[in-house]
């Protein structure tokens, strides 16, 4: 622990709190309940865990300005038949929250990335239509209390459309226009999930796609780039701008399950439920505040009402003024890990990962102080 005569640390005056907004990704609704065309059990479960998210999320009072969803809103991909009914049956689920719901596509939602190696088809024309048919606008942005908030849409990247060239030119235009107005980008699929140089995988953006989104993130400085996809908390810093990939609503990846020191939870690690959640931020005048809301994978079967939830008061590191007790970081904390090949998506290949639930620990302890290895500072 911190020798307690040295005088705290410096906390970063934020300022008075503006609003608050949720951010929820990758609820995976089926088109029935209780039933998945995947063989996990607990993808059979999405629905139920994302009336469950919707409803906690109307009992909210205040309720937040609005909901952002990172996409993956439904299951199955575009050109099944089954498309439409989970579309509606998302629909009906989200319907309870009172405030704006902002949506944006997933690569269930519109078609994957350009690849030649996934089973599902990749962005069409067809499917883009199909997706503005039913959800609205693919890309747009919208202002909240001062802030610009932008929508991507992800897969339509390197995908050489002609939407993606119009995306692009509206994107630089509309980010030229305001330089110096608070900004937040949503997407569902990050830039990179560890390392900025990294190869593509199926859970990031290739390039040159990849390098035409970061210029912009360092030219313009949005305060922070929201990221779906990947099921699991990760968090980065590009230049200033604060980058978090948020967890899935409705089943954990298991691929990354292998970068635990423990053995994977139910159904090699996808029913791991103490991972499920989603973020409530609290932007103030000068900065904001995430907060991930852990749901345990709790659910509401259809046509039942929501009890009230006891929610406990939100803490972070951040906004946590008095820390008298510290954590000793013996062993690896940031641990960077070759992730074994699947037999999924990529099952020929292993790719690396870096663990940051260390991280999101000590932020909902609000813990502020550390003794490190001389050698993590390096």
């Amino acid at each position: 622990m911190s020798n307690p005569q040295l005088p705290p640390p410096d906390i970063p005056n934020l300022g008075r709190r503006l609003f608050q907004f949720a951010v929820v990704t990758d609820t995976h609704v089926n088109e029935r309940e209780g039933y998945s065309t995947s063989p996990y059990e607990t993808n059979a479960r999405a629905n139920a865990r994302a009336r469950y998210v919707f409803a906690s999320i109307a009992q909210h009072e205040p309720p937040p300005a609005f909901v952002i969803h990172l996409g993956d809103m439904v299951h199955p991909v575009p050109e099944l038949p089954t498309f439409s009914a989970a579309v509606e049956r998302f629909k009906a689920i989200s319907a309870p929250i009172k405030c704006p719901l902002y949506l944006l596509p997933g690569n269930h939602d519109i078609g994957d990335k350009p690849v030649d190696w996934m089973p599902a088809e990749t962005v069409t024309a067809e499917s883009i239509a199909q997706y503005r048919k039913y959800f609205g606008s693919d890309y747009y942005s919208f202002e909240s209390n001062g802030c610009r908030f932008f929508a991507l849409n992800a897969p339509l990247i390197n995908s050489g459309l002609p939407a993606e060239q119009e995306q692009r030119e509206w994107f630089e235009r509309e980010l030229a226009k305001s330089p110096a107005m608070r900004t937040f980008i949503c997407i569902h699929y990050p830039p990179y999930v560890t390392d900025r140089n990294e190869r593509g995988t199926y859970d990031n953006l290739d390039e040159p796609g990849r390098s035409w989104l970061l210029g912009l993130i360092e030219k313009y400085r949005p305060e922070a780039v929201f990221c779906g996809h990947v099921h699991n908390f990760w968090y980065d810093v590009i230049g200033s701008t604060k980058m978090y990939l948020l967890p899935a609503l409705s089943f954990l990846r298991h691929d990354y399950t292998e970068f635990y020191r423990v053995e994977p939870a139910r159904e090699f690690g996808r029913g791991d439920v103490g991972k499920f959640g989603y973020f409530l931020v609290d932007v103030h005048e000068r900065g904001h505040v995430p907060y991930l809301v852990r749901t345990g994978g709790a659910g509401l079967p259809e046509g039942e009402s929501l009890a009230r939830v006891e929610r406990l008061p939100a803490v972070h590191t951040r906004t946590n003024k008095k820390a008298p007790v510290g954590i000793d970081l013996r062993h690896p904390w940031a641990e960077l890990v070759e992730i074994a090949a699947t037999g999924g998506v990529q099952e020929f290949e292993r790719k690396l990962a870096r663990n940051d639930y260390p991280l999101l620990a000590m932020w909902e302890m609000g813990v502020r102080k550390l003794r490190i290895p001389i050698q993590d500072l390096g």
